[in-house]
Formats: structure tokens, C-alpha cells, sequence
């Protein structure tokens, strides 16, 4: 058993503080102190007294001042700039001293500080009444959806939301809920950029609920915008608010895109907005929209169900969302099978009796182009009534021939109306694919 030192713990402590750095060839430098009130009275401690640590340095005095960017509830935020980085940033005064404005001010600087994502504002700095962030330039995403939503570019605007979803599903991931989810609070940039700016009502989640306090401060059950509150608002319980609020808010920018306004956007009456707000009374999408995307419109009133537990999360909208989005890129897929479907309808059309083999070959070619048009574009308007119509081409043209045994077949699988003898056929009835084209379908 080896032999214990004879050397203590403080004498150990006291040989290495003598060797300081000089091992292994480095300069030697003075013992390490053994206290702070040491080191404050060694030389090495100097301060300048005419100087202030950083830390106590004011943060407006390292910032430029530029031009009033907007206005606010809380107070104003201006462009300014940074002297020693030269950066533009936006900075953001709080006005009003009072405890309250003062405790959310800074639960809004704290919360905004800690999300780290693409589609969040960055905060560079924050003092007392003051929130230094990234300054954007961009449109908000309410001056791009506009009043009228025949002209909306809608791939386009949602690919904006899916940059939204994906900021909010972070956002829950890290227990916070924005709680002001629209398209006035969304900023879009000119690169794609899609940015959720304005946390001031963001609380961090009590178990997946709405904490009854923050910051030593109630917390509000009711608040947000009246044109696109969630019912479970007026309910006043802190335990039914949770991270479906915010997919409800999402659900509303949907709506907002399809139909060209927010769902309780009725009139300037406040009561009659919370009525309609509480009673989930808005406009169906189609009778504002006929053109809306259906499979969009589904998602839009799954969003926003009455009841918390009906509605889609966060991650799920995102997704729904994206696989729209890239079936709505199959577009000009589809539109190219169109055409050559209706090229192989022409040809048949112009076969002879004696080509049946020919004409049953592009008919059945024909409605395989419509079978992929359908994959790729299933919300495009007529397109299944359009291959109904080659259907029922293809099948008179097999009695014409004389296959009755297919012809029967075939109007059984597709629940046709029963064949006529082709001498009696609808005379209302398009006679070539070109007439069905100037017939609107």
C-alpha cells in the first residue's frame, strides 16, 4: 500500500500556485490569489473609475437614432443604427411606466430572446423600456392577401404559412404561445423570408396550459384580436387554453387567405364581432370564395373546429399544408396530360369502324392520362367530370363495335346512366373534345 504524503492539501495547493503557467516551457506568472478580496487588492486588479463596466453602460447611447418605423399599444419602435457593428436594427420603446406594461414588456423581450428560428424576430439587446431586434424589410402578409381573393397568389401564400406553422409548432416545442397568430403580425420578405413578429401577449405554458400568472402578473384568459378569437376564450378558464388556441389563430390566417378577410371581420361593432367570435358564426369559405381550393377549405374549418380536442396541432397543419403545396406543383404535370388525353380522344373520334383495336387503344390511353391528371391535380375544376365524359364516349364507341360484354362492364364500374344505342345518343352532348372545350368544362 503506497505510503500516504506527508505533504497537506494546502501545501500542495501553495507549490502549484508558485508554478503558475511556467510548465512545460510557458512564462511564469504571479501566484494565483487564494480570495477575491485578494485579487481586488493584487496589481493586476486595476480599475478605471471613470469608466462603467458594459454591463452598466446604457444601451440607447451604443445606437443611432433614425425615422418612427410604427406605433403600438405598449409604445413606438424606430430604425436605428448600430455605431460599432454598423448594423440597422429596429429598436422598440416601451411608453408607458406603469408595473404592469413594464412586467409584459420585458416577459415580451425575454420570451422573443429565447426562440431561436428563421421565422422568428431576433432580439440583439434589451434594457429597461427598450428591445433592440432585427430590423425587417418586407410586406406584411395582410397587404399581400388583400380584400379580394380571386387575385391571391395562393401557392405562394402558402408557402408563407407553412414558414408561420413551422415557427409556432418551435414555439410550442419550448412551452410558449403566441396568443396573436394573424396576418398583420407576419412579415414578408422579398427572399421567401416569413417572419412572426409581435410576442407581447406570448405566455410560457403552466403542464400545457395557460399559466393564471407571469411575471408576478394575472394573466388574461381573453385577449388577442376580436375578428379571429378561439371560442374557448369566453369560457374564462385558464386550463382550457392551450397550444390548439394557436392552431386556431392558424386556422384563421387560412381563412383569411381564402376568403379575403378574417373571419369575424363584420363591422366596426365590438360586440357584435365578440358575439360572432364566441358562437364560431363566420361565412362559409365557398360563399366568399367559390374558387377556393377545397382540400385548402377542409383545413381551414378543421383548424378552427369549435372544440380544442377536434382540431389538428401545429405540426399536423404544417404538414397538410405542405402536401397541398406540392400537389399544387403538379399542376402543369397534370395540364400536360390533359392535353395529350384530349389529343387521344380526337383520334379516336376519327377512327373507322374497322380501326376498333386503334380507337379502343387511345380511348383507354386517354383516361390513363386522366387517371394521372387527377393524381397530380385532384382538386382541378372539372377534371373528373371530364374523364366521366370520355368514359361514357369510350363505352358508346365499344357498343358501336360491338363489345356489349365490356360496354356493360365498364358502365357497371363507373355507375353510369344506361346506355342508349348510340342512333339516339343526347344531341345536347359534345361531339368532340374541342366542343367540350368551348363548353366551359
Amino acid at each position: 500500500m503506497p505510503r500516504p504524503s506527508s505533504e497537506s492539501f494546502e501545501d500542495i495547493a501553495a507549490s502549484l500556485r508558485a508554478l503558475g503557467d511556467g510548465t512545460f516551457g510557458k512564462p511564469a506568472t504571479p501566484p494565483l490569489p487564494r480570495s477575491v478580496s485578494q485579487f481586488r487588492n493584487s496589481d493586476s486588479f486595476q480599475p478605471d473609475e471613470d469608466q462603467a463596466p458594459p454591463s452598466e453602460m446604457p444601451v440607447a447611447s451604443r445606437y443611432k437614432m433614425g425615422r418612427l418605423l410604427g406605433r403600438g399599444g405598449q409604445g413606438r419602435v424606430f430604425s436605428c443604427r448600430h455605431d460599432f457593428l454598423d448594423r440597422e436594427v429596429a429598436i422598440k420603446l416601451l411608453e408607458r411606466s406603469d408595473q404592469v406594461h413594464r412586467a409584459r414588456f420585458r416577459t415580451e423581450a425575454r420570451i422573443t430572446a429565447s426562440l431561436a428560428h428563421p421565422s422568428v424576430t431576433t432580439v440583439y439587446d434589451a434594457g429597461e423600456g427598450l428591445l433592440v431586434m432585427e430590423l425587417l424589410s418586407g410586406v406584411p402578409f395582410d397587404q399581400f392577401i388583400g380584400t379580394d381573393p380571386a387575385l391571391i397568389d395562393v401557392p405562394m401564400a402558402v408557402d408563407v404559412l407553412i414558414k408561420v406553422c413551422q415557427a409556432v409548432e418551435y414555439a410550442h416545442t419550448r412551452g410558449v404561445l403566441h396568443r396573436d397568430i394573424k396576418a398583420a403580425n407576419v412579415v414578408t420578405g422579398q427572399f421567401g423570408e416569413a417572419i412572426l413578429i409581435d410576442w407581447g401577449l406570448a405566455v410560457r405554458l403552466d403542464k400545457g396550459h395557460l399559466p393564471r400568472d407571469q411575471e408576478g402578473l394575472p394573466v388574461p384568459v381573453c385577449a388577442g384580436t376580436p375578428a379571429c378569437l378561439p371560442p374557448e376564450l369566453f369560457d374564462n378558464r385558464h386550463d382550457r387554453i392551450g397550444t390548439a388556441s394557436d392552431v386556431f389563430l392558424l386556422g384563421a390566417m387560412l381563412y383569411h387567405v381564402l376568403a379575403g378577410r378574417m373571419p369575424y371581420d363584420e363591422g366596426e361593432e365590438l360586440d357584435d364581432t365578440l358575439a360572432l367570435a364566441r358562437s364560431g358564426d363566420c361565412p362559409p369559405v365557398e360563399r366568399l370564395n367559390p374558387a377556393a381550393p377545397p382540400r385548402l377549405v377542409a383545413l381551414a374549418r378543421r383548424a378552427m373546429a369549435m372544440a380544442p380536442a377536434d382540431r389538428l396541432s401545429a405540426a399536423d397543419l404544417r404538414a397538410e399544408l405542405q402536401k397541398w403545396a406540392r400537389q399544387s406543383g403538379n399542376i402543369d404535370a397534370a395540364r400536360h396530360c390533359i392535353e395529350l388525353g384530349r389529343l387521344l380522344v380526337q383520334r379516336a373520334q376519327m377512327c373507322s369502324r374497322r380501326e376498333q383495336e386503334v380507337k379502343t387503344d387511345c380511348y383507354l390511353q386517354a383516361l390513363a392520362q386522366y387517371d394521372e391528371a387527377i393524381a397530380l391535380a385532384p382538386d382541378m375544376p372539372g377534371l373528373s367530370t371530364e374523364r366521366q365524359w370520355i368514359m361514357g364516349e369510350f363505352i358508346e364507341a365499344l357498343v358501336g363495335g360491338g363489345d356489349i360484354s365490356m360496354a356493360r362492364l365498364l358502365e357497371r364500374h363507373n355507375r353510369l346512366p344506361v346506355l342508349r344505342p348510340p342512333s339516339i345518343a343526347d344531341s345536347r352532348r359534345p361531339e368532340s373534345v374541342s366542343a367540350l372545350r368551348r363548353s366551359g368544362v
